[in-house]
Protein backbone atom coordinates (compact mmCIF):
# COMPACT_ATOMS: atom_id res chain seq x y z
CA UNK A 1 0.00 0.00 0.00
CA UNK A 2 2.95 2.41 0.94
CA UNK A 3 4.89 1.91 -2.52
CA UNK A 4 1.39 2.55 -4.40
CA UNK A 5 0.84 5.60 -2.37
CA UNK A 6 4.77 6.99 -3.27
CA UNK A 7 4.42 5.96 -6.83
CA UNK A 8 1.03 8.01 -7.25
CA UNK A 9 2.78 11.04 -5.68
CA UNK A 10 6.28 11.11 -7.15
CA UNK A 11 7.60 13.55 -9.85
CA UNK A 12 6.69 12.70 -13.04
CA UNK A 13 9.50 14.73 -14.23
CA UNK A 14 12.92 15.03 -12.53
CA UNK A 15 12.70 18.83 -14.10
CA UNK A 16 9.52 19.64 -12.55
CA UNK A 17 10.22 23.04 -10.63
CA UNK A 18 7.51 22.50 -8.29
CA UNK A 19 8.76 21.30 -5.02
CA UNK A 20 6.68 19.11 -3.12
CA UNK A 21 7.14 17.44 0.70
CA UNK A 22 6.63 13.19 0.74
CA UNK A 23 3.54 12.66 0.54
CA UNK A 24 4.12 9.35 3.38
CA UNK A 25 4.94 11.28 6.78
CA UNK A 26 6.78 8.22 8.25
CA UNK A 27 6.73 9.71 11.84
CA UNK A 28 2.59 9.47 11.71
CA UNK A 29 3.05 6.21 9.92
CA UNK A 30 4.94 4.70 12.74
CA UNK A 31 2.38 5.18 15.21
CA UNK A 32 -0.40 4.96 13.07
CA UNK A 33 0.42 2.43 10.86
CA UNK A 34 -0.21 -0.51 13.26
CA UNK A 35 -3.23 -1.98 14.63
CA UNK A 36 -4.13 -0.43 18.14
CA UNK A 37 -7.47 -0.11 20.18
CA UNK A 38 -6.83 3.44 20.84
CA UNK A 39 -5.81 5.24 17.55
CA UNK A 40 -5.51 8.93 17.67
CA UNK A 41 -7.86 10.16 14.73
CA UNK A 42 -8.60 14.11 13.88
CA UNK A 43 -7.21 15.08 17.05
CA UNK A 44 -9.00 12.29 19.05
CA UNK A 45 -8.05 9.08 20.51
CA UNK A 46 -10.65 6.67 20.08
CA UNK A 47 -10.91 3.39 21.90
CA UNK A 48 -12.68 1.09 19.88
CA UNK A 49 -13.04 -1.58 22.58
CA UNK A 50 -14.86 0.59 25.17
CA UNK A 51 -16.46 2.97 22.11
CA UNK A 52 -15.43 6.14 24.00
CA UNK A 53 -14.02 9.40 22.34
CA UNK A 54 -11.02 11.21 24.33
CA UNK A 55 -8.57 14.45 24.57
CA UNK A 56 -5.28 13.17 24.13
CA UNK A 57 -2.95 13.52 27.32
CA UNK A 58 -0.66 16.32 25.26
CA UNK A 59 -3.68 18.79 24.27
CA UNK A 60 -5.38 18.28 27.78
CA UNK A 61 -2.35 19.61 29.68
CA UNK A 62 -1.41 23.01 27.31
CA UNK A 63 -5.27 23.79 27.30
CA UNK A 64 -5.84 22.94 30.72
CA UNK A 65 -2.70 25.22 31.37
CA UNK A 66 -4.15 27.76 29.00
CA UNK A 67 -7.34 27.68 30.97
CA UNK A 68 -5.75 28.15 34.63
CA UNK A 69 -3.69 30.88 33.90
CA UNK A 70 -6.54 32.86 32.70
CA UNK A 71 -8.33 32.04 35.53
CA UNK A 72 -5.34 32.88 37.90
CA UNK A 73 -4.73 36.22 36.61
CA UNK A 74 -8.40 37.04 35.42
CA UNK A 75 -6.87 38.76 32.61
CA UNK A 76 -6.46 37.72 28.64
CA UNK A 77 -5.91 39.27 25.66
CA UNK A 78 -8.53 38.81 22.44
CA UNK A 79 -5.56 36.42 20.57
CA UNK A 80 -5.56 34.24 23.74
CA UNK A 81 -9.29 34.38 24.39
CA UNK A 82 -9.68 33.27 20.61
CA UNK A 83 -7.28 30.50 20.42
CA UNK A 84 -8.97 29.51 23.81
CA UNK A 85 -12.24 29.51 22.19
CA UNK A 86 -10.70 27.32 19.25
CA UNK A 87 -9.29 24.86 21.59
CA UNK A 88 -12.64 24.71 23.63
CA UNK A 89 -15.21 24.45 20.67
CA UNK A 90 -12.86 21.40 19.38
CA UNK A 91 -12.96 20.10 22.86
CA UNK A 92 -16.81 20.32 22.64
CA UNK A 93 -16.98 17.89 19.46
CA UNK A 94 -17.27 15.03 22.14
CA UNK A 95 -19.97 16.25 23.55
CA UNK A 96 -22.27 19.11 21.50
CA UNK A 97 -23.87 20.50 24.64
CA UNK A 98 -20.80 21.94 26.56
CA UNK A 99 -20.97 24.64 23.57
CA UNK A 100 -23.35 26.33 25.10
CA UNK A 101 -21.37 27.38 27.87
CA UNK A 102 -19.06 29.00 25.35
CA UNK A 103 -22.00 31.87 24.36
CA UNK A 104 -20.24 34.34 26.52
CA UNK A 105 -17.14 33.63 25.40
CA UNK A 106 -17.76 34.19 21.95
CA UNK A 107 -19.67 37.50 22.90
CA UNK A 108 -16.53 38.54 24.86
CA UNK A 109 -14.32 37.77 21.54
CA UNK A 110 -16.32 39.66 19.04
CA UNK A 111 -16.86 42.52 21.13
CA UNK A 112 -12.93 42.83 21.80
CA UNK A 113 -12.23 42.17 18.64
CA UNK A 114 -14.37 44.92 16.90
CA UNK A 115 -12.72 47.79 18.86
CA UNK A 116 -9.93 49.20 17.19
CA UNK A 117 -7.10 48.28 19.54
CA UNK A 118 -3.96 45.99 19.95
CA UNK A 119 -4.94 42.27 20.16
CA UNK A 120 -2.03 41.26 22.16
CA UNK A 121 -3.53 44.02 24.62
CA UNK A 122 -4.57 42.60 28.23
CA UNK A 123 -8.04 43.17 29.34
CA UNK A 124 -9.54 41.63 32.47
CA UNK A 125 -12.30 38.69 31.58
CA UNK A 126 -15.79 39.76 32.79
CA UNK A 127 -16.89 37.56 36.02
CA UNK A 128 -20.10 35.54 34.23
CA UNK A 129 -16.71 34.70 31.64
CA UNK A 130 -14.34 33.49 34.44
CA UNK A 131 -17.63 31.48 35.87
CA UNK A 132 -17.76 29.62 32.54
CA UNK A 133 -13.81 29.61 32.48
CA UNK A 134 -13.95 27.99 36.05
CA UNK A 135 -16.73 25.47 34.60
CA UNK A 136 -14.74 23.52 31.75
CA UNK A 137 -11.56 23.86 34.05
CA UNK A 138 -12.70 22.12 36.86
CA UNK A 139 -15.57 19.98 35.20
CA UNK A 140 -16.03 19.93 31.32
CA UNK A 141 -12.37 19.57 30.04
CA UNK A 142 -11.02 16.37 32.83
CA UNK A 143 -14.26 14.40 31.90
CA UNK A 144 -13.50 14.96 28.67
CA UNK A 145 -10.12 14.00 28.53
CA UNK A 146 -11.26 10.70 30.96
CA UNK A 147 -13.76 9.97 28.10
CA UNK A 148 -16.77 9.89 26.88
CA UNK A 149 -18.99 7.58 24.89
CA UNK A 150 -19.20 7.75 21.67
CA UNK A 151 -22.86 7.83 21.80
CA UNK A 152 -23.03 11.41 22.81
CA UNK A 153 -21.56 12.40 18.91
CA UNK A 154 -24.02 10.06 17.24
CA UNK A 155 -27.25 11.68 15.99
CA UNK A 156 -30.09 8.84 15.33
CA UNK A 157 -33.59 9.06 14.38
CA UNK A 158 -36.03 6.21 16.18
CA UNK A 159 -37.53 4.41 13.59
CA UNK A 160 -41.01 3.45 15.72
CA UNK A 161 -42.15 5.76 18.21
CA UNK A 162 -44.52 4.24 20.57
CA UNK A 163 -47.06 5.60 23.19
CA UNK A 164 -48.54 4.20 25.98
CA UNK A 165 -50.30 4.77 29.43
CA UNK A 166 -52.42 2.81 32.55
CA UNK A 167 -55.19 3.48 34.23
CA UNK A 168 -57.38 1.38 36.82
CA UNK A 169 -58.95 -0.51 33.99
CA UNK A 170 -55.59 -1.47 31.97
CA UNK A 171 -52.77 -0.51 30.03
CA UNK A 172 -52.86 0.41 25.85
CA UNK A 173 -50.79 2.53 23.50
CA UNK A 174 -50.31 2.92 20.03
CA UNK A 175 -46.94 3.51 17.74
CA UNK A 176 -46.07 5.73 15.11
CA UNK A 177 -46.55 2.51 12.27
CA UNK A 178 -50.22 2.55 13.15
CA UNK A 179 -50.54 -0.45 15.58
CA UNK A 180 -52.33 -0.10 19.14
CA UNK A 181 -52.58 -2.50 21.92
CA UNK A 182 -54.80 -2.59 25.03
CA UNK A 183 -54.29 -5.24 28.14
CA UNK A 184 -57.37 -5.01 30.09
CA UNK A 185 -56.65 -5.59 33.59
CA UNK A 186 -59.63 -7.85 35.56
CA UNK A 187 -61.10 -7.63 38.46
CA UNK A 188 -60.61 -10.09 41.17
CA UNK A 189 -63.79 -11.24 43.00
Amino acid sequence: MLLAIHILFRLADSQDKIVREDCLPLGKLREAGFLSETPVILGWQLNTRLLTIQLPSKKFKHWHRDLSKIIETKKASHTELEKLLGHLNHAATACPLMRYYLNRIRKIVVAWGSKHQVKKFQRYVPSPVLEDLKLWHRSFLPKIHKGLSLNLITYRRPSITCWSDACPKGMGGFASLGHAWQFQILQEK
